[in-house]
């Protein structure tokens, strides 16, 4: 029998149950279904890999960060799945509005996804995108990693007078970059 016990992968200055955790975001975010059976099959394969940012105020610990997260484990908890107490980081914050601003902060993306470089990155731990069940942000990287045969993405061509040149083609413009 498979011993259905969620990881640890990380380490955190406490841990915590999670069930004790107050949501601070509210309906700030949403997660589909899929997106959620995408979250719970990181977990089962992962583990949990990254504290939680907490925000204590009296007695209670605000989630700022791992709303998902948080989801994701009551669902593994009702599949049958043992699930420990996970790692935390406090944050601190002076009251609930400066926490909430801290949270969106947090869940903000600064950094913009570089198509050569996500290819680059792919390539250089040979990953292939379509083992994988991630959600890339949208609007920051074209949707040319949906819906397309990963094993054809990148070709290659040669040229017998210069080195190998490899070519990233996007499935859905066919613009090409050498990388």
């Amino acid at each position: 029998m498979t011993e259905k016990k969620i990881k640890v992968t990380c380490d955190g200055t406490d841990y915590v149950d999670y069930k004790i955790l107050v949501p601070l975001q509210g309906d700030l975010k949403i997660i589909s279904d899929d997106n959620l059976q995408k979250l719970k099959n990181s977990i089962i394969k992962y583990g949990f890999t990254a504290p939680a940012f907490i925000w204590k105020s009296g007695k209670k610990l605000y989630s700022i960060d791992c709303h998902q997260r948080i989801k994701a484990l009551d669902s593994l908890f009702s599949d049958g799945y043992e699930i420990p107490d996970i790692p935390i980081v406090y944050i601190k914050a002076k009251d609930k509005k400066e926490a909430k601003e801290k949270l969106l902060h947090i869940t903000s993306s600064y950094g913009e996804f570089n198509t050569t470089g996500l290819a680059d990155f792919m390539l250089d731990a040979e990953i292939n995108i379509s083992d994988l069940e991630i959600r890339l942000p949208s609007g920051e990287i074209p949707l040319m990693f949906e819906d397309f045969n990963y094993d054809n993405f990148f070709t290659e061509e040669i040229d017998q007078k210069e080195k190998k040149v490899k070519t990233v083609v996007c499935p859905k413009c066919g613009e090409e970059i050498e990388i």
